[in-house]
């Protein structure tokens, strides 16, 4: 069954974003509903149409865009709730919080690649020691490799070829990526609405 686009909580949200219009704080507000939006935008996604590019090629930029734009939405989100000064009683930041999952790291270490790409092209020395450490380590934390595709794609270093050395197996990865970023996402905005609401 396929996901619903919008967050699971964002009925909710527009309920009470609508009684709070107008307020001290509907302005910092507007970054949430930005946030809906941003994620929207990642779930529907369904690819680039591109001319004069390879399949391979294009499904290969589809799954780092999907990521992109995933994570885009989990930044978002994250500096919503800090503009809303509401105090949720944890320290997430888009600095700190994990994304864990097992198979999807293990599947992420067999694209050789991809990691050798992030370590030589991201500028920040502390992500690519995280990155090198994931490399070397069992670690189920895939979010030092989300940030450097966030990085990379960002700065405009990463090409698809890069990314996934023409294997459908790595493209495949990457949407899973995309995927376990915005679940933690609907999760964390889930709970943020349940508490300010209530």
């Amino acid at each position: 069954m396929k996901k619903p686009s919008n967050p699971t909580a964002s009925a909710k949200w527009s309920s009470f974003h609508r009684a709070h219009t107008g307020t001290a704080k509907s302005k910092e507000f507007a970054t949430i509903n930005r946030f809906i939006a941003r994620y929207r935008l990642a779930r529907s996604f369904q690819g680039l149409h591109l001319e004069d590019y390879s399949e391979k090629v294009t499904n290969g930029y589809n799954g780092i865009f999907h990521v992109y734009l995933a994570f885009s939405a989990f930044e978002c989100l994250l500096n919503g709730i800090k503009l809303t000064g509401f105090d949720m009683n944890w320290d997430k930041t888009e600095h700190n919080h994990q994304f864990i999952s097992a198979s999807l790291a293990n599947q992420i270490r067999l694209n050789t690649q991809l990691l050798n790409l992030l370590i030589e092209n991201i500028d920040a020395k502390q992500l690519i020691s995280k990155i090198t450490d994931f490399q070397k380590s069992q670690s189920s934390n895939v979010a030092p490799i989300v940030k450097g595709i966030r990085n990379l794609v960002a700065h405009g270093e990463l090409s698809s070829t890069g990314a996934v050395a023409g294997s459908q197996k790595h493209t495949k990865a990457l949407h899973e990526l995309a995927t376990l970023v915005l679940d933690d996402s609907d999760k964390i905005f889930t709970e943020f609405v349940c508490k300010i609401s209530s």
